[in-house]
């Protein structure tokens, strides 16, 4: 069954443009005589693709030698990455509540690059295999805040207005657009609490258990690797803390998943979060320094999201997942 293009509330004859995310959405009504007249350029730069990208085998994560590739910590913004493929945190019914009252990544995303919304008229709620990728949708608003502080900020000019009047037939789709991979990640009921060094709180561990399961490791490495194999695209990706709000994700655990999954498609990644000095990041960027200066493996960090979810089970765990990786890699262990 697809998803509904417009709310509910809209879907009666009379649609009142009302919701949070309508100015930025309408933005686009002002910005609309850039996409006409542009016969000049091929259907690569004019055209906008919407792929659905879909797993046909498993992936032997036990027995992969993949080299862990490098990483990159950004306190940029995702969709300000140039040259990278931006991820899109998506809910599995494409859009989740941008033409409601949803003011997370994905519906912010869809509102300051309103021709994604295309994608809700014929996706089908994603499979545990499945990702969508969409190529050349421009992004034509700023913005600032989040959730309940979410306002319309202006126009997004990638260069400068007049010059782009003066060179209008030499400016390319390409220039104002990137390559989105849009994947849902499993939704937990339970937030995992840590204490200040991120080992997670006794109340937590049995939270914190039924995400290192295998199946349900294996089915996040499955949907980052599918929506990281975006076709006839070999740029870095652009990712950051993937179903770690609303839906519970240990940041730990999903940093790694992505990284896995990154290192298998050979694509470096790119790490977002505006409070790129937080001891969580710090910690991250120390781990990961550490596995690369010992040139690991996706076999060998996948033997130690084993072991650490061992720990979990007999509850023996003394620290979070980084340091438990840096202990595993030859670091000193607290």
């Amino acid at each position: 069954m697809f998803p509904p293009l417009l709310p509910e509330s809209s879907r009666n004859g009379s649609w009142s443009v009302s919701f949070p995310n309508s100015r930025v959405i309408d933005h686009i009504i002002l910005r609309i005589d850039f996409v006409l007249d542009r016969s000049d350029l091929s259907w690569h730069d004019t055209y906008i693709r919407y792929s659905l990208l879909t797993l046909t085998s498993e992936q032997d994560w036990e027995n992969d030698n993949s080299k862990l590739i490098s990483v990159e910590f950004s306190a940029s913004r995702i969709e300000e990455s140039v040259g990278t493929i931006h991820t899109d945190f998506a809910n599995r019914n494409i859009g989740g509540g941008v033409l409601g009252h949803g003011c997370l990544q994905e519906e912010i995303l869809f509102s300051i690059k309103p021709e994604c919304l295309a994608a809700r008229y014929f996706s089908q709620p994603l499979k545990a295999n499945q990702a969508l990728a969409i190529s050349g949708a421009r992004q034509y608003s700023r913005y600032r805040g989040y959730r309940d502080t979410f306002e319309f900020y202006g126009n997004m000019e990638t260069i400068p207005e007049s010059q782009i009047v003066q060179t209008r037939e030499n400016v390319p789709r390409k220039m104002f657009s990137t390559h989105l991979t849009c994947f849902d990640a499993f939704q937990f009921s339970t937030s995992v609490r840590n204490d200040k060094d991120f080992k997670p709180k006794e109340e937590s561990i049995g939270a914190l258990e039924q995400q290192y399961q295998l199946k349900n490791v294996i089915r996040e490495l499955n949907k980052a690797l599918v929506a990281f194999s975006v076709p006839e695209c070999n740029q870095p990706i652009s990712t950051g803390w993937w179903g770690c709000g609303a839906f519970c994700g240990d940041q730990q655990l999903k940093f790694v998943v992505q990284w896995i999954a990154a290192s298998v498609c050979g694509r470096s990644m790119r790490f977002h979060d505006t409070k790129i000095d937080s001891p969580l990041i710090r910690k991250g960027q120390k781990m990961v320094e550490m596995v690369l200066r010992t040139q690991r493996t996706v076999r060998w960090i996948f033997v130690v999201l084993q072991d650490y979810a061992k720990a979990l089970k007999i509850r023996s765990v003394e620290m979070g997942l980084f340091d438990f990786i840096l202990c595993f890699s030859g670091g000193r262990c607290k």
